[in-house]
């Protein structure tokens, strides 16, 4: 049975209930730009990008050596060599003759095989064959690889290097692509100071807005990162209010906690009272349960965890599957793969449980190891693992055994 946490005197929100919610509010589509393909890295296609050729363009050898028709070579061996006619620059194949190709070459009419150069030898205008290859060997056929009309990428696919490539090849020079959402992020904290400053005691260094900047720019996101904030909520209210005139989202990383000094969730509010939008603080949701966001037709606040794992957890969770919506895309934004625990994993009804794991080969099988590191703080754990499992609300324990989803945030190593 279901059991309602809370936090701080208040009932936490479902993370179903808020996407929900936030989904029939936030409706923006990014604009759409024209950009030269080989900038597009990373970009979200803005349109289904068709072929406009069949690839190969006609029938093709795919090494150096003879085209010639399969029966003409039956049972060739080296001691029963097939003797073929030399056919020099023949544009279609006759019974029994054999025309010398290359690799940039298109393949002679009637012509079905290609016998490599060290399968035969030339002797005057004959042609001696001493090893038979299959029907269809060294050809590649028309639209073997693309058919002209078929999808290359659809609307909503991130540009890989590998997009990139396969539209060259049929002449793209430039592609419509949705604009890269704008996120202004803060950290707040007195106690905060930044990589690379010298550390003394009392201090800690700031890794969560490193984290979350170079994650969403992992994902296509045009970041935006503006330094260190006091715990004051005067100074967090100006500077969300500056950032949205020109930024779609605008993220705050820390004081969203319980103690006085936490002012993030105060300071948010009220921008979001007074541009309008749907309010939600505090998430059933482990680690991240302190969040704060407020969201209206094209716009997103956020305030978010201090500690790095907690921040991460609530952009994976809370925010990614409204922001990606923008983009035509799908969440999750990583492969979800089939494993199997190799160690029971405990749950709480009543929090969506986001876990840690390892996942590896191991004759055939996928198996995943739950971290045995749960803070919310411990940001090595996702340096040291390569997936989460998100165990569902309704679930108290998965079993050692027991299949799960995973979202593989690494490669497999």
């Amino acid at each position: 049975m279901s059991r309602q946490a809370s936090y701080i005197g208040r009932e936490l929100e479902s993370v179903l209930q808020f996407l929900s919610k936030a989904r029939k509010v936030y409706r923006k589509r990014q604009p759409v730009e024209v950009v030269d393909l080989v900038k597009a890295l990373g970009m979200y296609v803005a349109e289904d990008i068709l072929a406009v050729r069949d690839n190969p363009p006609s029938d093709k050898p795919v090494l150096d050596g003879y085209a010639v028709r399969y029966i003409d070579i039956i049972g060739a061996a080296p001691q029963t060599p097939v003797r073929l006619r030399y056919c020099k620059n023949a544009r279609r194949i006759e019974p029994g003759c054999a025309v010398e190709v290359e690799l940039r070459d298109v393949l002679p009419e009637g012509a079905d095989t290609v016998v490599p150069f060290e399968y035969t030898r030339r002797e005057g205008d004959q042609v001696f064959v001493f090893e038979s290859v299959k029907p269809g060997y060294g050809v590649a056929k028309r639209g073997e690889d693309i058919r002209a009309g078929e999808v290359l990428v659809r609307k909503g696919t991130r540009l890989s290097p590998y997009h990139i490539g396969l539209l060259a090849s049929q002449g793209y020079g430039k592609i419509r692509v949705y604009k890269p959402i704008r996120v202004a992020l803060y950290c707040s904290g007195d106690e905060l100071i930044e990589p690379g400053e010298q550390y003394f005691e009392g201090r800690v260094y700031n890794s969560t807005c490193p984290l979350i900047a170079s994650y969403l720019s992992s994902l296509g996101f045009n970041m935006n990162y503006y330094g260190l904030l006091p715990d004051d909520k005067k100074v967090i209210e100006e500077a969300v209010q500056n950032k949205l005139k020109d930024h779609d989202v605008v993220i705050v990383c820390g004081g969203t906690g319980p103690s006085k000094s936490d002012v993030t969730p105060k300071a948010l509010e009220k921008t979001v009272d007074e541009i309008g939008g749907v309010w939600s603080y505090g998430f059933s949701l482990r680690p991240g349960h302190a969040a704060a966001i407020g969201v209206t037709e094209s716009k997103i606040v956020a305030g978010l965890s201090g500690f790095p794992i907690a921040a991460w957890v609530q952009v994976y969770v809370l925010l990614l599957p409204l922001l990606l919506n923008a983009y035509d895309a799908t969440w999750p934004p990583h492969p979800v793969i089939d494993g199997v625990l190799k160690r029971r994993i405990v749950s709480r009804v009543g929090l969506l449980d986001v876990y840690r794991v390892k996942v590896e080969f191991s004759n055939g099988r996928v198996l995943v190891e739950p971290s045995v590191v749960r803070g919310s703080g411990r940001v090595s754990s996702l340096a040291r693992n390569n997936g989460v499992v998100i165990v569902d609300e309704e679930v108290e324990e998965l079993e050692e055994g027991d299949k799960v989803n995973v979202h593989l945030i690494h490669y497999i190593i």
